[in-house]
Parts: structure tokens; C-alpha cells; sequence
């Protein structure tokens, strides 16, 4: 009987436990089926059954459902087409993995300060006034004024003349008609005039550097400072000029001195077709190397150096110009000339052999040291007849004189 008694009571244990025992082996199964799953679903997708995956938003497929262990799931680009997702006016679409952002187009920014949003109808991008807000890179001799979107830099009054001098040589209108002698006078007394008024204008600037690029691409480097012994070097366009900062110092003045570079490019216009007037020394061979016509043609930008004071031409240590230009065809003989422009008091102006020294010359640079300063190309001089190559530091000023053939 107790044997009896004692089966009945174990069997009904296990009846009690069988609910619980069921329980355990469906969640099994369960999880046997979704590890099975999450065996080859890809990367940014969700297992739907044991063989069937989807891809997360923000991401594609070939088919809407992953049934195959070769399949991916790839990001959208919701601002690309098709999609294009369109952020409102002034604003830009930013894709991520999986999403996107919106962000107000550079020189807007958003009312509340934020930096992103979602879309169109969240956008308030409005124009950033970079002028009051100092986050302009003007010069502080320059003015800011601010535009849609962005702002400009503009010359103080006086220092406009470089912009009147681009517009100028971007459309000459009636000077193109005139004769090239009277081209040349023209352009004589402008490199003058300039060098004239940017000297006395830089002296109302602050120590530092200045920079400013013109419409017609006129390109201005100034320097101040207190000079020393050390080596300055300015660089404009395709022209690179170093000399010592005792240059610069005024006699009798202790303020700071400028050093100044300017490119002209279109200024070579003017000053086509000018006449070479060589030294006496220099004819002698003039024929044998280029023939009996000689006609010198830019190669480089025109370009003008100056200093504080008008001492200039007799410089107690050389300054060295390097000039990347148009390519000089080759030819069997090859003379190289560093020049300078003769002008003023009067005359229209010529190119003349005094005062450089060639240290160098390549088929596209030239590097000139000149005991003065003014106004610099590279030329190339032919005859007429046949191009011979001839890459020429030209200098426009008073020069000093010397000797210098090779």
C-alpha cells in the first residue's frame, strides 16, 4: 500500500510539472529559431522569421525582403535623386548612415542657433551679417560690406584707385585706338601715378601685412613694420620678390617702413610693341644674336615693387625677382637681358638694359637681382623673321646703370 500510495503521489508531481516543462522547450524552440536568423541576416536589418529579413530604415535592399544569405542592406542617400530631399531655401541636405540632416547654406544660419534641422518646414535660415559679427577676414585698413550670403572687402577711399585702374584695363575702350607710342605714354604715367599714390597711402596703415585682389586680377602684397636685418619676401601671382628689410628704412625716419608688390597683368596691353634701346656695348652682338629688327614681346605678368622712400635706384644690396612666365620657344642662340622701362618727364618710354642682372633663366622662369626698384616682365626678342627665344627681366623706373651682357 505504501508503495502504491507513494507512485500515485510522484506521478502526480510530474503531471504539475509538465505545464512548466512545455513552457521552457516553446521558448527554446523560439530561440532556436531566431539565432538561426540573426545567422546570416545582414548588417542594419531586422529577422522577421527564420528565413526572412528586412532592412532598418534608412537603408534598401534589391527586394523589400532578405530571403538569401547574399543579400545587403545599403544606405539611402535621401539628397540624392531620386529622393532629393528637399531642406528650403539657403539650406543644404547632409546624408548619414541610415539618415539625413539639414544645415543653412555657408553665410546663413538658423534663428534659434541650432545648427541642424530636419526639413523644409523647419527651416529658418537667414542671411549672417559677417560685418558686425567680426567673423569677416578683412584687413583692418579695409571695409567690410556684407552681401546675401556672404560679404566683400572694399578699399577705403584712396585705396579704390586699384580698382578704377582694373576696370580700366579690362575694357580701355578708346586707348586700344591710339598709337602704341601714345599706348605707352599712357601706360608710363599710370605705373607712376600708382607707385606714387599706393606709397603715400601705405604709410597711413598699421604694421602688418595687406593683400587685395582686383576684378581684373591686380593683385596688391604690402608690409610694415619696424625693418631689421632679416629677409623679407613678398609674392604676387607669378612673381616672387626677396630683399633685406634695411632696404625699406626711410634715412632720418624711426616709424615703420613698407615694403610693397604689385601684379598687373592686363597692364602688358599698353605696353605692347615698345621699343629695347640696348647699351653700346650690348649692340655690338644685338644682330649676330637676334637680328637686325629687334621687337621684345611680353612673356610675364607686369608687375611694380616699391619702398617707403623714393631712394630706389642705387639700392646698397640687390633685390631678387623670380618670374614664372609663358614658355619661351627654343632656338639655336639664346640671349638673356634683364631690362627696365625708361619713362616719364615727358616720354612715353622704352625698354632699356641697365640695372638687373640675370641670375637665371628657364624655358617658363626668369630671376633677375636689380640694384633698383620699379616695374618687372620677362621678355622674349625677335627680329621679325625667325623667333629666336630671349627671356628678359624687365624694369620699369630709372634705373641705375649697369653692365650686364651675356
Amino acid at each position: 500500500m505504501t508503495s502504491i500510495a507513494s507512485f500515485w503521489t510522484m506521478r502526480h508531481g510530474y503531471l504539475r510539472l509538465l505545464p512548466v516543462l512545455c513552457t521552457v522547450l516553446s521558448l527554446c524552440g523560439a530561440a532556436a529559431q531566431n539565432s538561426g536568423c540573426a545567422r546570416w541576416c545582414p548588417p542594419n536589418s531586422k529577422c522577421l522569421s527564420a528565413d526572412t529579413c528586412r532592412c532598418d530604415a534608412g537603408f534598401s535592399s534589391v527586394e523589400e525582403l532578405i530571403t538569401s544569405p547574399d543579400g545587403s542592406c545599403d544606405d539611402i542617400n535621401e539628397c540624392a535623386p531620386p529622393l532629393r530631399t528637399y531642406c528650403g531655401k539657403f539650406a543644404d541636405c547632409e546624408n548619414t548612415e541610415g539618415s539625413y540632416y539639414c544645415t543653412c547654406s555657408p553665410g546663413y544660419a538658423l534663428e534659434s542657433g541650432d545648427k541642424i534641422f530636419r526639413n523644409e518646414s523647419e527651416n529658418t535660415c537667414q542671411d549672417v551679417d559677417e560685418c558686425r559679427s567680426g567673423q569677416h577676414q578683412c584687413h583692418s585698413s579695409a571695409v567690410c560690406v556684407n552681401t546675401v550670403g556672404s560679404y566683400r572687402c572694399r578699399c577705403p577711399p584712396g585705396w579704390r584707385v586699384l580698382e578704377s585702374l582694373d576696370e580700366l584695363l579690362e575694357t580701355p575702350g578708346d586707348l586700344q585706338t591710339l598709337p602704341r607710342s601714345q599706348q605707352h605714354c599712357v601706360a608710363t604715367q599710370l605705373l607712376l601715378d600708382l607707385e606714387n599714390t599706393l606709397r603715400v597711402l601705405g604709410q597711413t596703415l598699421p604694421e602688418g601685412s595687406l593683400t587685395f585682389l582686383g576684378p581684373a586680377d591686380t593683385a596688391l602684397t604690402l608690409e610694415l613694420q619696424v625693418p631689421g636685418d632679416r629677409q623679407v619676401t613678398l609674392s604676387q601671382n607669378q612673381t616672387k620678390m626677396q630683399l633685406t628689410w634695411d632696404l625699406a628704412q626711410k634715412p632720418g625716419h624711426p616709424g615703420p617702413s613698407m615694403v610693397g608688390l604689385i601684379s598687373i597683368p592686363k597692364m602688358g596691353k599698353l605696353l605692347a610693341e615698345a621699343p629695347l634701346v640696348l647699351e653700346p656695348a650690348q649692340e655690338a652682338t644685338a644682330e649676330t644674336n637676334w637680328g637686325p629688327h629687334l621687337t621684345p614681346a611680353l612673356l610675364s605678368d607686369v608687375i611694380t615693387a616699391f619702398l617707403s622712400h623714393r631712394d630706389t635706384q642705387n639700392l646698397s644690396s640687390p633685390v631678387t625677382f623670380t618670374f614664372s612666365h609663358r614658355a619661351a620657344s627654343a632656338g639655336p642662340r639664346r640671349g638673356v637681358l634683364c631690362v627696365s622701362w625708361l619713362g616719364g618727364r615727358g616720354e612715353c618710354g622704352h625698354w632699356v638694359t641697365t640695372g638687373c642682372e640675370t641670375v637665371d633663366t628657364g624655358d617658363s622662369s626668369t630671376t633677375c637681382s636689380c640694384s633698383h626698384l620699379s616695374s618687372f616682365a620677362v621678355l622674349m626678342a625677335h627680329d621679325g623673321r625667325q623667333v629666336r627665344p630671349c627671356a628678359a627681366c624687365a624694369v620699369t623706373g630709372r634705373p641705375a646703370p649697369t653692365e650686364l651682357w651675356k
